[in-house]
């Protein structure tokens, strides 16, 4: 069965209302076009899928034997999105751990940073410069722009291999959870609360999977989630996050007054944080009136006061790199999804 008809430059400039010369120029990263005309010629190259004649320039610079050129660059793409305060220390931390790792691979690794999924485009991807990228990004544009071109792995990202058609590395929040409650449970904790958003989706994602890991590890350990202390926060526009942890607080000073619960549990660390600050505006202490466990993907506690369930990032790091070189060198993967256990940190 013949092969789908490959998307040429002529097209891309057809479709962009574009010159050839301005489509190959862009496409080959040269200065002198405006952002506007960037952008039409990459929204255009995805939507067209178009994948370079990689061929033909092997064999314009005398390298006629088919074979993909190493350049010993890996990528980790990452989406910014928003920035808490201590995500910028931690972004610095994690690539250079990252940087550590694939260095004793005998790769140098490198950083390509987005905040805006639409007209997502890097051209060194596009150009083949990269052996093999590790993606920390929920868009599926950006999945299906790097999908089939080069060795990916999702790191952190929960999507099925059905979905992504990538594997995928993820922390397991179970173990950590387990331990944080067992430590609770001794220490006379009975009812807690949980205070987590809604899941975006329904379907099977990172929120979903922590969601069930802390309340799996509750039931396991016999503590109890009163209904009345499952505290859910939407993610929408017509009240903050903030506003609602507001509320959230007001809730859990009056639980804790009647004591109905005596501890605070969330897979978020973010929602942890803000929700200290409020209920250290209306006089509850912590951990003095309540104890406070947070899951957390950072590699440092900034708040001690709260005991959290940590990433294993040094393991992380090296099942994404061994999964992504193991591609690089066509070596068969074990699996297409790989998980990797928390660890609980009690509080200082």
């Amino acid at each position: 069965m013949p092969g789908k008809k490959k998307t040429t430059l002529k097209e891309i400039a057809e479709y962009a209302h574009l010159s050839m010369s301005t489509v190959s120029g862009v496409v080959n990263n040269l200065h002198g076009f405006s952002e506007e005309t960037r952008k039409k010629v990459w929204d255009a190259v995805h939507v067209l899928n178009y994948v370079p004649n990689t061929q033909a320039k092997r064999l314009r610079c005398g390298n006629d034997s088919g074979r993909r050129l190493r350049s010993g660059l890996l990528m980790r793409i990452k989406y910014y999105g928003t920035q808490y305060p201590w995500k910028k220390r931690f972004d610095a931390d994690l690539s250079q751990k990252f940087e550590e790792t694939a260095a004793r691979y005998g790769y140098f690794m490198t950083n390509y940073h987005y905040v805006r999924e639409e007209g997502f485009r890097c051209p060194v991807l596009l150009n083949e410069l990269i052996d093999g990228v590790v993606i920390k990004s929920p868009h599926p544009e950006v999945i299906h722009i790097v999908r089939n071109k080069l060795p990916a792995v999702l790191l952190d990202i929960s999507m099925p291999f059905e979905t992504a058609g990538i594997p995928s590395v993820n922390a397991d929040m179970k173990q950590g959870f387990l331990d944080a409650f067992r430590d609770l449970k001794a220490s006379g904790h009975i009812r807690i609360a949980q205070l987590d958003a809604r899941p975006v989706q329904p379907s099977f994602n990172k929120e979903k999977l922590n969601y069930d890991a802390l309340r799996g590890a509750a039931d396991y350990c016999g503590l109890e989630i009163p209904e009345s202390a499952d505290l859910r926060l939407e993610w929408n526009d017509s009240c903050s996050l903030r506003e609602q942890i507001v509320i959230a607080a007001l809730r859990i000073q009056d639980a804790l007054r009647k004591e109905i619960v005596s501890a605070v549990a969330t897979t978020n660390f973010h929602f942890a944080a803000i929700l200290l600050e409020e209920l250290e505006k209306l006089g509850v202490r912590c951990p003095e009136d309540v104890e406070i466990v947070a899951g957390s993907h950072l590699m440092e506690n900034p708040l001690p006061q709260i005991a959290t369930v940590r990433n294993d990032w040094d393991k992380l790091i090296e099942m994404s790199l061994e999964l992504l070189i193991r591609q690089i060198d066509g070596r068969a993967l074990p699996g297409d999804q790989f998980f990797i256990a928390s660890h609980y940190h009690k509080r200082s």
